[in-house]
């Protein structure tokens, strides 16, 4: 018998900074969370979360800039942040909020989608997207590593998965996927 209990958690938590991965567009028009998949791999108390989104702007102006906002856990950290252009993945780099806005100021001139990501504050972290196209999905994937704790030989992973609650448009499709392996012993 194992020598403890593997609590997994996905529920709905109030506040932007528990919500899920949105975009922000400016100007405002409605978008539509297409798809958003998760899929998560736990090794006794290491996790890496791995988040595949596609948004869709369902406004009628041919593009609009937008802040993607995604939290991660308090003891969790960034390991990958793409944003896809004509099918192809362009991977973040993390850079000081100043040193960030000025590359992505100057990319955006250049009308070349830039895939800078910077922290927020408070578990926050926040790309600029340009272009959103209307009517073409504009997809993003980011993975974060943490170590769960365990308290009383039980171990919690929470996702907090509220994703319509940003949707102008029911979702096409909602997965979480989770692998769980584990050396306990008996």
């Amino acid at each position: 018998m194992l020598r403890f209990m593997m609590a997994l958690l996905f529920f709905l938590m109030p506040g932007a900074a528990l919500a899920d991965g949105i975009i922000i567009p400016e100007p405002w028009v409605e978008l539509a969370i297409a798809r958003h998949l998760v899929k998560v791999r736990i090794q006794d108390q290491a996790v890496v979360t791995e988040i595949d989104q596609s948004f869709l702007n369902l406004g009628r102006a041919g593009e609009v800039e937008g802040t993607y906002m995604f939290p991660i856990p308090e003891r969790a950290a960034i390991s990958a942040f793409s944003m896809f252009v004509d099918g192809k993945a362009l991977s973040a780099e993390l850079l000081p909020a100043d040193e960030a806005r000025r590359i992505y100021t100057e990319i955006v001139r250049q009308r070349i989608d830039p895939a800078l990501l910077e922290y927020a504050g408070r578990g926050a972290y926040r790309a600029r997207i340009f272009p959103i196209v209307a009517g073409v999905e504009k997809r993003v994937q980011l993975s974060y590593s943490e170590v769960i704790r365990e308290r009383n030989e039980v171990r919690k992973y929470v996702y907090p998965l509220n994703t319509e609650k940003f949707s102008a448009r029911p979702l096409k499709m909602v997965s979480v996927q989770v692998e769980w392996r584990s050396e306990g012993t008996g």
